[in-house]
């Protein structure tokens, strides 16, 4: 197949698809399909390391060999190394189900903090078939275009790798490396690779391309393995994915885990980092240069809705009664005063913040602790996301207070939490639309006048 008629065919699949459901259908599809996904998310919250968790009806899946599987009802769990291969269903209107299935694989590299997990997420008409039991190299394949409802599709399968982790994949013969959330469809001819977030480096053929977050390239298949070279990486259209419950992937995850992280002060061999690397104990916490008040302030990298905030306290604090000022922020870095929460610290017992509604898009993280004679050490801080939210859910963010750029420290007889800094080094604010990209069908044939040039550009990536 020629670039040029591939891409104008892919265009079409992805954005009209085959097998549309009618104007009449849509609105029973998308609720059979929210309501599966609510659900889904809701019995696989849980899903521990190398697991793999039945979603929503339907799902199958095959067992290696000597293995035994009890995976047929929602909520099921096996052990990610004993399946050979696993399918979920398509919409189905006249049963109203729609197939759903989570992975979760430990990441067993040199160096990793313990604890964090690849997940994946599988729905509507997609197979993965493991080549090894860690899901590190496996075949995949989509029926784009069976569940769609008002012209959007819900057959995929994504990704989404750890905080400050580059994960090497080969996926359908194609080596991806990922740092962070692809969203993949593949048919027999093409796979295809959207990142939301992060960053992508796509290689076959000798070639790699980097694809950027809002960008998505491709490997073209023969018998489904490469052939060629990856296709530039060009901007998706604004909205293509926003259907997606992407948030499941995290869902009841702690998303600090080995996120970037910075303190008020830090002593000797007690960095602000020692509070993100999944050891609770107390014995290796960050701790400060000197008693309250002292903050530290993590950074998700990227939006989350947050459900809960963890605070486990270091030796230095046990058996103080203390008061902590919980300030969140989006990536506009604008710290917002959420609750202050006094109580008995107590190493092993973390002081929770659970918040009535989830906090929404939250990147960064602040805790200040305001009032402790002691150095103030934390031996982890947990943040919980949030799970799937439906479109009508109630949004509580907007609710919570700024603070005001105030630099002076807060006098110590005043009993109203502090005036925070608002964080150093604020992000570049550029990324506007004033020059957004074409469709991706139209981008790549500027490129292409005909079909010989479209072989002399092959020929030259070679």
């Amino acid at each position: 197949m020629m670039i040029r008629q591939f891409l104008q065919s892919l265009s079409l699949i992805l954005l009209l698809g085959f097998g549309v459901v009618t104007a009449g259908q849509s609105g029973t599809c998308i609720a059979v399909i929210e309501q599966a996904i609510a659900a889904a998310d809701e019995v696989c919250s849980t899903t521990g390391r190398n697991e793999a968790c039945y979603g929503s009806v339907n799902v199958v899946a095959e067992g290696r060999a000597d293995t035994t599987l009890t995976f047929e009802s929602p909520g099921d769990l096996a052990e990610l190394s004993s399946i050979a291969r696993i399918e979920t269903a398509p919409f189905d209107e006249t049963v109203e189900t729609f197939g759903i299935a989570l992975l979760r694989a430990q990441v067993d590299l040199p160096g990793t903090i313990p604890g964090q997990v690849v997940t994946m997420l599988l729905m509507g008409d997609t197979s993965v078939t493991a080549e090894q039991p860690d899901m590190r190299a496996f075949t995949f394949s989509t029926g784009i275009g069976r569940s769609r409802c008002a012209e959007v599709s819900y057959d995929i399968l994504a990704i989404n790798t750890p905080n400050n982790l580059v994960m090497d994949f080969t996926i359908n013969g194609v080596e991806i490396s990922l740092g962070s959330t692809a969203v993949l469809f593949s048919e027999d001819d093409f796979i295809e690779v959207l990142v939301t977030d992060g960053e992508a480096q796509i290689t076959a053929d000798g070639s790699t391309e980097t694809v950027a977050a809002g960008q998505r390239s491709g490997v073209n298949l023969v018998d489904g393995q490469p052939d060629g070279v990856p296709l530039p990486a060009v901007d998706f259209e604004p909205g293509l994915l926003e259907h997606l419950p992407l948030e499941v992937l995290i869902s009841g995850q702690n998303v600090a885990l080995g996120a970037d992280v910075r303190a008020s002060s830090a002593a000797e061999d007690a960095a602000p980092e020692l509070a993100v690397d999944g050891r609770n104990t107390g014995q290796f916490p960050w701790m400060s240069v000197g008693s309250s008040p002292q903050w530290i302030e993590i950074d998700l990298g990227r939006p989350v809705d947050v459900a809960e905030i963890r605070l486990y306290p270091g030796q230095s604090l046990d058996g103080f009664i203390i008061a902590n000022a919980f300030y969140v922020a989006g990536p506009d870095e604008e710290l917002r005063l959420v609750e202050t929460v006094r109580g008995l610290a107590q190493v092993f017992f973390p002081i929770s913040y659970i918040p009535p509604q989830p906090l929404r898009d939250v990147q960064f993280v602040r805790v200040e602790t305001l009032e402790v004679d002691a150095d103030v050490s934390w031996a982890e801080i947990e943040v919980i996301a949030a799970g799937y939210r439906l479109d009508d859910e109630d949004d509580n963010a907007a609710q919570i207070d700024t603070l005001p750029p105030d630099d002076s420290p807060p006098a110590a007889d005043d009993d109203s939490p502090p005036a925070m800094n608002p964080p150093s080094d604020p992000a570049d604010d550029d990324s506007d639309d004033d020059d957004p990209e074409d469709d991706y069908s139209d981008d790549h044939n500027e490129h292409e006048d005909d079909d010989d040039d479209s072989e002399e550009d092959r020929d030259d990536n070679d």
